[in-house]
């Protein structure tokens, strides 16, 4: 929200932000008028405006390369399991290809693995999650230097340069991408 704020030139302190619990919790509040705005996510924000509210924006949207899907697991697994962890984003970024290049692929995995029906619901959900997760699965350096930014200000710690390997391991990637993985799964796609 901070950031949000951030990039319509708000000043933070114009406005009250609010812990108000869980993303259901602020849903029913935004119901009940109890909150002005909220942040929610993509399946929560369907059902908010189906209720007849408006989305303001699309946080990932308006603020570039924010992280907001990213891919966490702990340094000790990676040094010990580096070879799980490997196979692990070879599977997650042939999952990301496919879904993104194939609707009928993505909405058949949407339809067995969420249980969905309705064919508009379906075709909501792929439009909204098929296409939001990038290949490779990199993690945007901008927007994560914006969101350390923020945590700074709201500890009051003095800005300071980060080191970003302290927060962001793309070694595997890296090395993914050296090896040809993502041009050799992007090549199978178009055959």
């Amino acid at each position: 929200m901070v950031l949000a704020l951030k990039e319509w030139n708000i000043q933070k302190d114009a406005v009250t932000l609010v812990a108000a619990g869980g993303s259901a919790v602020r849903l029913a509040a935004m119901e009940k008028k109890a909150l002005d705005a909220t942040v929610l996510p993509y399946d929560q924000a369907i059902t908010a405006t189906k209720a007849g509210m408006r989305v303001l924006a699309d946080i990932p949207n308006l603020v570039p390369n924010f992280p907001d899907k990213v891919i966490t697991m702990r340094r000790s697994f990676i040094q010990k399991e580096r070879d799980t962890a490997k196979r692990f984003l070879q599977a997650m970024s042939e999952a990301i290809y496919q879904v993104s290049i194939s609707p009928e692929k993505g909405m058949s995995v949407l339809k067995k693995r969420l249980g969905l029906n309705d064919p508009k619901v379906i075709e909501e959900n792929y439009n909204t999650y098929g296409r939001i997760f990038a290949f490779p699965p990199r993690v945007g350096r901008k927007g994560l230097e914006g969101v350390l930014e923020q945590i700074q200000q709201q500890t009051g710690e003095a800005k300071t340069e980060f080191d970003m390997g302290r927060f962001l391991d793309e070694s595997i990637i890296d090395e993914l991408e050296r090896e040809g993985f993502f041009k050799k799964i992007a090549k199978e796609g178009q055959k």
